[in-house]
């Protein structure tokens, strides 16, 4: 067998439990030093970037990992109509985020969603290779990116916090 399924698992179960680690202690810490209406900001401007995460992907990673043969025109198809779809969302989320701010009545959201927007397309930019990962269950080289950009991301995020970038604390940690 090609694959190595007892290292597979255990590459995505040390990345899962990393993340559930990350996903508890991070917010704790974070919630110690800052203000609630900070974490307010950051879910006012999530609930539409949150979705446009969800929209971007649109299934086509999971349908890459269900071919059995590789398509790299397939593959570069949906890579460039992944990126595509993020760009339009992040313009589309910049010319809203005036709106969307007064809605709020807050300016700042205005400032965390046109950064998420951009967020999203470097976020494009993977969802093909990490599929093409899944698809092959390489999970050692998923873990290793995520388990090193959830700790820098949290340390970051940590220091900021500390430092007196408030939101931008939250909205380093979202990303």
């Amino acid at each position: 067998n090609k694959y190595n399924t007892k290292s597979a698992f255990q590459w995505s179960g040390l990345r899962s439990i990393t993340r559930l680690l990350s996903g508890i202690i991070v917010p704790v810490i974070l919630a110690r030093i800052l203000t609630p209406d900070e974490f307010g900001l950051i879910a006012m401007a999530t609930v539409f970037t949150g979705v446009s995460l969800i929209i971007i992907e649109l299934g086509t990673g999971d349908a890459l990992i269900q071919r059995q043969k590789d398509n790299l025109p397939l593959e570069s198809s949906v890579f460039w109509m992944n990126v595509c779809f993020a760009t339009i969302l992040a313009v589309l989320l910049m010319l809203s985020a005036q709106t969307i701010s007064e809605i709020y009545d807050n300016p700042i959201v205005s400032e965390i969603v046109i950064f998420m927007a951009v967020v999203l397309i470097i976020l494009s930019l993977n969802i093909v290779q990490v599929s093409l990962f899944k698809k092959e269950r390489n999970f050692k080289p998923i873990a290793i990116s995520e388990i090193v950009s959830q700790f820098i991301g949290a340390i970051v995020a940590i220091y900021l916090a500390l430092n007196g970038f408030g939101v931008w604390s939250l909205v380093n940690y979202a990303i």
